[in-house]
């Protein structure tokens, strides 16, 4: 079934946090801990952190902007963010890395296809890299789009741009995104869209309704 999926398909995009590897999670994990270097308990669960952080490009520091005004008033976003960065790497250190569910198999059959692929990420290539190398199977998709590739981050389409004019414009192009900035990438790249998500909150609910997803898969 995967074999005939991906014959049907000249190139598949996919994202790659919380989309093939596990480590939403511990994105979150890194921005508490640097909350908590400046003064901060962020008393967010789980869910919360997905709705701020994977709306919109800026979300999250709109809502410590809002919630936590003190914070940004001692030092600025691309400080607080550069900290969460270097506690994230560090994480990774000691972390056993898991792949999402169906990826593996996924991956499996990617390899043996003649599918072109690409990995689309805001990620920049130091958090990448030793992920890929903890997990190789990774390796299988050739081609990866990191955050120093393109000039602006999703939910832009810059990335997604970049990986098509790298593979080739090709007629039959498809992407997985796990979040709605994402989507909104490949939407504005022109590309078939499919959102992977455990759930569907609420904001996804009014998106599927306008009918502006060309599908919702949930990972269950």
């Amino acid at each position: 079934m995967l074999k005939k999926f991906l014959a049907s398909y000249d190139v598949i995009l996919f994202d790659f946090d919380g989309l093939l590897v596990d480590t939403e999670p511990l994105h979150f994990l890194a921005y508490k801990k640097m909350c908590s270097k400046n003064g901060i308990r962020l008393n967010w669960d789980f869910v919360r952190f997905c709705k701020e952080a994977h709306t919109s490009a800026f979300g999250i520091w709109k809502a410590f902007q809002k919630e936590f005004p003190a914070l940004l008033k001692k030092k600025s976003s691309d400080v607080l963010y550069q900290e969460k960065k270097e506690i994230y790497q560090e994480l990774l250190k000691t972390t056993t890395l898991k792949l999402m569910p169906g990826v593996d198999a996924l991956l499996q059959a990617l390899a043996t296809s003649n599918t072109l692929s690409a990995v689309v990420t805001n990620s920049a290539r130091p958090q990448v890299e030793p992920i890929r190398k903890a997990l190789p199977i990774l390796n299988v998709i050739p081609r990866w789009i990191t955050h120093e590739d393109y000039p602006l981050a999703k939910p832009a389409p810059d990335g997604y741009l970049q990986a098509i004019e790298q593979l080739g414009k090709k007629e039959r192009i498809i992407g997985f995104e796990d979040t709605l900035k994402g989507i909104h990438a490949l939407q504005a790249a022109k590309v078939e869209a499919v959102l992977v998500t455990p759930t569907c909150p609420e904001e996804i609910k009014g998106f599927v309704h306008l009918d502006r997803i060309d599908r919702i898969h949930l990972n269950t």
